[in-house]
């Protein structure tokens, strides 16, 4: 039986209303607990997040699988999507060090280093430092990095896991030089097509480790909000937009949910008790791949002329002498 956690009433992390309009309850689609987790919308701000992003985020579990490396197909791919990274900061990059901030695994460090670029990571589960990469674990507040320094900082789909991510954008604001420096910032986009189709089985709504969900107009405000403007926005990710369509679809086609990406990224999907849904599930991924893959691509293309894109990217540059404004009450 699913269970809930005692309800409050819910108000906006970001701009304190309590217009709060409930979209959606879902359970966790990776790691199944049975509890539901209850999406709402800010009638104010328009930020569509979890209520209490801060108690979610000290309750959620991150198991030692979902920092798994990858392997075979999927590092192969890996690697050539971080060159496309690597390829893209070039384009608004100025001298001085990059800050890789959410590092995870190190891969996109890894590859800015193997192209010249001076970098380093900052991950609370930072891989240690070696000869192919300069990683620090730990957090903002924990790692002693000297202010006005750096001129460049990435945050690849890192804001959508943070409890506090205006206080981390304003953390970020002071390590970046105040002139030609650049934060580039890429979340999954709610308002894209593939999040249309189906809220509740969109793959990247990914309850509960998604507290946020930004559009490109709450992404601009959050950003704008912590003292930065935005310079450039991508609503196109070849490397997220298609295997969104594809795990979406696959979900709302009633298999089990994110069975492709916990086979072929985390290596762990578990023994079900229900087979005959696990047999349908591997059938129709497999027998379904030849057309649903072009499909997806078509789709994540079309999606992302129209600027609807299932992932933004943005490239913000800091406002001249702010530090940005914090949140009212």
């Amino acid at each position: 039986m699913p269970f809930e956690r005692e309800k409050q009433e819910p108000s906006c992390p970001d701009c304190g209303s309590k217009d709060m309009r409930l979209l959606l309850s879902r359970g966790d689609f990776v790691y199944p607990s049975g509890e539901l987790y209850h999406l709402h919308e800010c009638g104010n701000c328009g930020l569509v997040c979890l209520p209490d992003p801060a108690a979610v985020a000290a309750a959620t579990d991150y198991p030692a699988s979902y920092f798994k490396p990858a392997s075979g197909l999927t590092r192969v791919l890996e690697k050539f999507f971080n060159w496309r990274r690597v390829r893209f900061l070039a384009k608004y990059r100025s001298p001085g060090d990059v800050l890789d901030f959410g590092c995870g695994s190190g891969e996109f460090v890894r590859a800015l280093t193997a192209s010249g670029v001076p970098c380093f990571g900052l991950d609370p589960h930072a891989p240690d430092a070696g000869p192919d990469g300069a990683f620090i674990r730990g957090t903002l507040d924990t790692a002693a990095l000297r202010p006005g320094a750096l001129g460049a900082v990435t945050a690849w789909h890192v804001l959508e896991h943070l409890a506090d991510p205006h206080g981390a954008l304003l953390g970020l604001r002071r390590l970046l030089a105040e002139e030609g420096s650049v934060l580039i910032v890429s979340v999954p986009n709610i308002s894209s097509w593939q999040a249309a189709l189906n809220p509740g089985k969109w793959f990247y709504l990914d309850l509960p480790r998604h507290l946020r969900q930004y559009s490109p107009e709450t992404l601009e405000a959050a950003l704008g909000r912590a003292g930065f403007t935005v310079a450039g926005l991508s609503h196109f990710s070849l490397e997220y937009g298609p295997y969104g369509w594809w795990q979406t679809i696959l979900n709302v086609l009633g298999c089990e949910p994110d069975f492709a990406f916990k086979y072929l990224k985390r290596g762990d999907v578990p023994a079900v008790k229900n087979a005959a849904l696990r047999a349908y599930t591997v059938f129709v991924t497999a027998a379904l791949a030849p057309a649903l893959i072009p499909l997806s691509v078509l789709l994540s293309w079309a999606e992302s002329a129209a600027g609807r894109g299932g992932v933004i990217t943005a490239a913000a540059v800091p406002n001249r002498g702010g530090g940005g404004n914090f949140k009212g009450a």
